[in-house]
């Protein structure tokens, strides 16, 4: 990797080769007593007299890139920079960079030639492009932190059946790399999305009526948003290179939502500890304060940069440097340094699809989480009149207490059990049959339940039971070993005679109806129908 001076000195000999700034200004060098031809134009030359009124035969116009910005047909000495077309060797640059850099674009989209060649036929730029409308200037990879910018609409357009602005450059991040959109004012109107279509071009959804084509207005970015953006994804960068680092996990893709970040790793298993030691790591980094770079390096530079993954476009590559850490492509909005990022914290770790997927926050919203989880663990410390240190052990002691009560519980309801059984089959079997019917009062399912497996432990013996509970009546149907009476069928037809639902296998089958009923009837009827 080029050292910092290098970089520095090969950045500034391919911006002053793209220069957009008049030849006029620039400062003079020695002539190479080369004779000027008519071809040649300069922004000292007067302009020359107009075209004859019969044009000459058209020529295709020169393009520029893949960006497809025509050059200026006249003068043809450079290509003009338009809102569509980005420098290949681009930095995070200062503000009076910054706004060079806007002057520029807006000379280019309405139609000026920046060169000064001082042909007045230079057609406007806007009407040679072949896009209707020019793709917009991001602003936002200049400046993460220009929160207001005055940009000029140069189209109407929809997105997704919403009305939407263009603008010749802008500040706002559209949605965009598991990012989420920024979030403003434009002028009056409400800012309440931005996209990025199919073709470059960004999308200002505005909820209200739109600005009118040719309006400058002054646009202002939801500022605790992008922060908190520029902290997720600044810490998903961080998160991903520890991981990989730690536990030779690499990241198969990120998403950064409104309310959860997530990175889906490319391992089946990830060890409790391994993550912790990730976490360490991240924030060890915050800790040091390390710059973050930000800047579109030439073809040169990007084959000796050791990144993290390969860029997933071919041109105008944008690389996010964090201190020696990680060098990773990225066109998102990021912290000028790690200690912006303040916090990073994973908060749990989840199998997806047969990997794992890790969930995260950083900065405000890390530190919301975790006030929120301090509050309750203080009112747990409260409740058991216990230190903050103290609360696990107060919850093992609750949940010992609980196993114990459970245990006597179930001791206590098979007791019962036995006794309701008991007398439910002392009493069918004095009248002479075989079907046990009965209702239980106050019963729970788990009672039902293990009143009807002691009356069919053994025997022929069917138990057709009934509990009243939560508003309703459970009912329950079971045979016993030597029986081939149709539990399923008989609760059925129940059932639909009560007014209900149930059903089940001929063992056994379950099923609830309406409270108030007499079971003990429609059992009967039921029995007695034909067909059972």
């Amino acid at each position: 990797m080029p050292s910092s001076c290098s970089t520095r000195s090969t950045r500034v000999t391919r911006r002053a080769r793209r220069s957009p700034i008049p030849r006029s200004s620039r400062p003079s060098r020695p002539s190479r007593a080369r004779p000027r031809t008519a071809a040649r134009c300069s922004s000292s030359r007067t302009p020359p007299s107009p075209r004859p009124t019969t044009p000459p035969r058209s020529r295709p116009a020169r393009t520029c890139c893949a960006r497809s910005a025509p050059t200026c047909p006249p003068c043809r000495r450079r290509r003009i920079p338009s809102a569509c077309h980005a420098p290949t060797n681009r930095t995070t640059s200062s503000s009076a960079d910054t706004r060079a850099r806007t002057a520029t674009r807006t000379a280019a989209s309405s139609g000026s030639c920046p060169t000064s060649c001082g042909i007045t036929s230079c057609p406007p730029l806007a009407r040679r492009s072949p896009l209707a409308t020019p793709r917009t200037s991001p602003l936002y990879h200049d400046d993460p932190k220009l929160f207001s910018f005055r940009g000029r609409v140069v189209a109407h357009a929809d997105h997704a059946g919403r009305p939407s602005v263009l603008l010749d450059h802008t500040a706002f991040y559209p949605e965009s790399g598991g990012q989420m959109a920024d979030r403003g004012r434009l002028g009056e109107a409400l800012v309440v999305d931005v996209q990025l279509d199919d073709e470059g071009r960004i999308h200002h959804v505005i909820e209200g009526a739109r600005p009118a084509i040719g309006a400058e207005l002054e646009g202002t970015i939801d500022k605790p948003r992008r922060l908190v953006h520029m902290a997720q994804h600044t810490g998903q960068h961080m998160l991903s290179r520890a991981l990989a680092d730690v536990a030779r996990a690499e990241t198969v893709s990120s998403r950064l939502g409104e309310s959860a970040c997530t990175i889906d790793l490319d391992v089946a298993t990830l060890d409790e500890r391994a993550a912790a030691e990730a976490e360490a790591l991240v924030n060890a980094v915050v800790d040091d304060d390390a710059p973050i770079r930000a800047f579109f390096p030439s073809e040169d530079e990007l084959r000796a940069l050791p990144l993290r993954r390969q860029p997933k476009v071919h041109d105008n590559i944008r690389v996010v440097a964090i201190g020696d850490f990680d060098v990773s492509p990225c066109g998102g909005t990021h912290c000028t340094n790690t200690a912006q990022v303040g916090f990073v914290r994973i908060d749990g770790l989840e199998r997806y699809k047969g990997k794992i997927r890790v969930t995260f926050s950083a900065g405000v919203r890390a530190r919301t989480k975790l006030a929120r989880e301090a509050d309750v663990v203080r009112a747990l410390a409260r409740e058991f009149t216990c230190g903050l240190e103290d609360v696990p052990g107060g919850i093992e002691k609750l949940r010992r207490e609980l196993e114990e009560a459970r245990q006597a519980l179930g001791r206590v309801r098979g007791r019962v059990a036995s006794a309701i059984a008991e007398a439910l089959v002392k009493a069918t079997l004095a009248r002479g049959e075989r079907a046990v019917v009965g209702v239980i009062e106050d019963a729970s399912l788990d009672l039902v339940r293990a009143v009807a497996g002691r009356i069919t432990a053994e025997g022929d013996l069917v138990a057709l039971l009934a509990g009243e509970a939560d508003g309703g009546t459970i009912v329950l149907a079971a045979r016993g070993p030597g029986s081939s009476f149709d539990c399923g069928a008989f609760l059925k037809r129940a059932a639909l005679a009560a007014g209900g639902r149930g059903g089940g296998r001929p063992e056994r089958a379950e099923g609830r109806l309406p409270a108030g009923i007499d079971w003990p009837a429609i059992a009967a009827a039921t029995l007695a129908a034909p067909g059972r």
